[in-house]
């Protein structure tokens, strides 16, 4: 489980605003830098990795907060992204909503101690006595690592495999208590792994839940379900919510095997 402070990307076309965000951020034990634009945000997400976001909703053409959002989310999709607007009724939320991007939205002006508030409620999990072990499996590398910090945070005890071989190899050796499997990986669909999985007796008891982020459809949900996966979620979703359904299938296994 990680134990290093969170990481927040804090992005505000106002210098002035951004560094104070940030060294707030310090203070309160967390890793945090500061952009000045939502183009440069999106480009250091790649490298810093953050796991919050807090990022002004503007619509100056070279930092449009909302578009920086959605890029980062979509790169790393277990981040939580805090969107500080002065108008937080804006249509444009309305869309984000319906197309699954669940961000925070905080009306401006918010008072640091609300801020941190809002930052701890999220990531403060309660974590159990005896961590129950996750496969994370995704050939996207900062997906896996978006998905794997998020869920190690929530107290799970996260292994990784970016293909079938490597999955197959980790469910051999470590036999995990649930497998969160991208359907579409270079060498065996999640779909074939999850049926080859159910069939076997030794491993039949492992929960799968199909992550994806392309295969959007009834049918792939469809077929989901006829291979044997306990669970179909698709991205973008909020962190807590995959946090919460992990958990919930987790519960459900662990009283069908106990």
């Amino acid at each position: 489980m990680i134990s290093e402070p969170l990481r927040v990307l804090v992005a505000d076309d106002q210098v002035n605003i951004a560094t104070t965000l940030r060294d707030i951020f310090v203070r309160a034990g967390y890793h945090a830098e500061a952009l000045f634009s939502g183009n440069d945000a999106a480009e250091a997400a790649r490298s810093f990795r953050p796991d919050i976001l807090v990022i002004d909703h503007s619509h100056h053409p070279e930092s449009d907060g909302l578009e920086a959002a959605v890029a980062i989310k979509q790169m790393l999709p277990g981040i939580r992204v805090i969107v500080l607007s002065p108008d937080h009724l804006r249509p444009e939320f309305g869309s984000l909503v319906q197309a699954g991007y669940s961000f925070t939205l905080v009306a401006k002006p918010v008072h640091p101690v609300e801020l941190l508030q809002i930052v701890r409620e999220e990531f403060s999990y309660q974590r159990s006595r005896r961590p129950a072990k996750v496969l994370n499996v995704d050939d996207v590398e900062p997906n896996r690592y978006s998905i794997t910090r998020l869920l190690s945070r929530a107290g799970f005890q996260v292994t990784e495999a970016a293909n079938g071989r490597e999955t197959f190899a980790q469910v051999s050796s470590d036999h995990p208590d649930l497998v969160l499997l991208d359907i579409h990986l270079p060498d065996i669909d999640g779909y074939e792994i999850c049926k080859l999985l159910k069939a076997n007796p030794e491993t039949s008891d492992i929960a799968v839940v199909h992550l994806t982020s392309t295969a959007k459809n009834a049918g792939a949900e469809a077929r989901s379900r006829t291979v044997g996966a306990d669970g179909y979620l698709t991205h973008p979703m909020a962190p807590a919510f995959l946090v919460s359904r992990v958990r919930d299938l987790l519960q459900a296994k662990f009283l069908r095997h106990p």
